[in-house]
């Protein structure tokens, strides 16, 4: 991906921040990361690449909870 690319994503990004708060962009990524397990699992029976999915969207989670329990 090239800078230009990088620079306009992180202003997407953080102007959903802006919007939504921190929490809610991490709760959704999770959900998303979920989603696309669900999907390997469904679609591909990928059950290797579904974890992978599962496992981001954990981290994800709990890193938002920390976030949610500083505030």
């Amino acid at each position: 991906m090239a800078k230009s690319e990088l620079d306009d994503m992180s202003e997407e990004l953080e102007a959903f921040v802006d919007e939504h708060g921190m929490y809610a962009v991490l709760q959704t990524l999770s959900d998303i990361c979920h989603g696309k397990a669900d999907h390997l699992r469904s679609n591909w029976q990928d059950e290797d690449g579904a974890k992978v999915w599962d496992k981001d969207a954990t981290t994800i989670a709990r890193a938002s909870l920390n976030l949610d329990a500083a505030y």
